[in-house]
């Protein structure tokens, strides 16, 4: 004790559980986000319609959360039902570019 080998030893664990950590959150996301595309799929929920209901137009950037889900959500539905409609070529989001 006191030579300084402690922080090499907590440094460790803290990496090894923030890796994990990240792993868990991975894998937990992927899994909740396709359960919740699958439930507005099976609901009639067209990309079309969530634009309008996460309103994506308001996005100030294409780091905003709506704008990523919303995205997502076009992939998935265009994977199972093919090319759709997509609002975002149309309106698109107004980045804030100043």
């Amino acid at each position: 004790m006191g030579n300084g080998g402690e922080k090499v030893w907590w440094a460790k664990v803290l990496k090894h559980y923030r890796k994990t950590k990240s792993d868990f959150d991975l894998y937990f996301w992927r899994a909740y986000w396709d359960f919740r595309f699958m439930v507005w799929d099976v609901n009639k929920r067209t990309p079309a319609m969530m634009y309008d209901r996460l309103n994506v137009v308001k996005a100030t950037s294409p780091a905003d959360k709506s704008y990523h889900i919303y995205i997502n959500y076009l992939s998935f539905y265009e994977f199972y039902h093919g090319p759709t409609y997509n609002p975002i070529h149309v309106y698109g989001p107004k980045f804030k570019t100043d």
